[in-house]
């Protein structure tokens, strides 16, 4: 077999067995897409004051648009994405991440934690209890 470096890689990817990129793509075309967990959509938003993020799901991109316009009309000081929380889990030495969708300070000075769900899971209950016990910290969910 001559060497990899003089001769063409489709030409090796056939002395080598191996199937050419054509092959490889109709493969990969003809296999389903996998769902998401929840059936969420990615979605790519830019904020004026965040700036360029994508989002884990379409209804959290909406939310962060929303906050934009609240933003705008002076409703709202500012707002953060993604804000992550850690939790002392259930032993010493093992810790939990709880990452909370927006935290939003409003003109009137109050501070507000916002989680963007379409079902609250038990997983997420737990978590929020959490937080609640452990930071006296209230996520509500949008």
């Amino acid at each position: 077999m001559p060497r990899p470096d003089s001769i063409s890689l489709e030409e090796y990817r056939r002395l080598a067995g191996l199937p050419t990129i054509e092959q490889v793509e109709r493969q990969e075309a003809k296999q389903p897409k996998k769902r998401r967990k929840f059936g969420n959509t990615p979605t790519d938003y830019e904020s004026p004051l965040v700036g360029q993020m994508k989002y884990p799901s379409k209804k959290q991109a909406e939310r962060a648009k929303q906050l934009d316009l609240l933003w705008q009309a002076g409703e709202i000081r500012w707002w953060l994405p993604e804000i992550p929380i850690r939790l002392r889990a259930y032993t010493d030495d093992r810790q939990r991440l709880m990452r909370v969708d927006f935290l939003i300070l409003w003109a009137d000075g109050q501070l507000t934690w916002e989680d963007s769900k379409g079902v609250a899971t038990e997983a997420w209950k737990l978590k929020a209890d959490l937080v609640r016990d452990q930071y006296g910290i209230d996520v509500r969910i949008v």
